[in-house]
């Protein structure tokens, strides 16, 4: 943009650019599950290897954040900022997420109990793991297996 600017152009610019950061927080939300939309080769290269890093460790419930962080070769604010503006939520609600949507799918095996999901999934506490569940799907891990979805 040419200085000096000209203000309805700088406000169109600036109004371009928070919706076009929206729709890649859109696209990303709740831990980069969603295949739909435009595709940003660099963004979705990095939540793919963030989703392979939490894969990777994923029954391990001392993997942290700042673990997390060295194996991106970032550092834990760096991690934070970026996935912020992908995603619009924390490195751990990220991660929880994450997690939580793939206790979707373990929910449909029978013959695993709530805490074997939850200590499949890293949480060391079950109670912790069906409160996260409760709160973001509105129903704890059993009633969500009772109701068949």
């Amino acid at each position: 943009m040419p200085k000096p600017f000209e203000k309805d152009e700088l406000l169109l610019h600036l109004g371009n650019l928070l919706e076009l950061r929206r729709k890649i927080q859109d696209h990303y939300k709740d831990s980069g599950h969603s295949d739909t939309g435009q595709k940003v080769p660099i963004e979705n290269e990095f939540i793919q290897e963030l989703r392979t890093l939490l894969t990777d460790h994923l029954d391990e419930d001392t993997y942290s954040v700042d673990r997390l962080s060295r194996d991106l070769s970032m550092s834990r604010m760096q991690l934070h900022r970026k996935i912020k503006a992908l995603t619009g939520n924390s490195t751990t609600e990220f991660i929880n997420n994450f997690k939580l949507d793939l206790a979707l799918e373990k929910l449909r095996d029978p013959e695993l109990n709530v805490s074997e999901i939850a200590y499949a999934l890293g949480y060391s506490d079950p109670a912790y793991f069906t409160r996260l569940f409760s709160k973001k799907y509105g129903k704890s891990p059993s009633d969500y297996r009772k109701a068949g979805k």
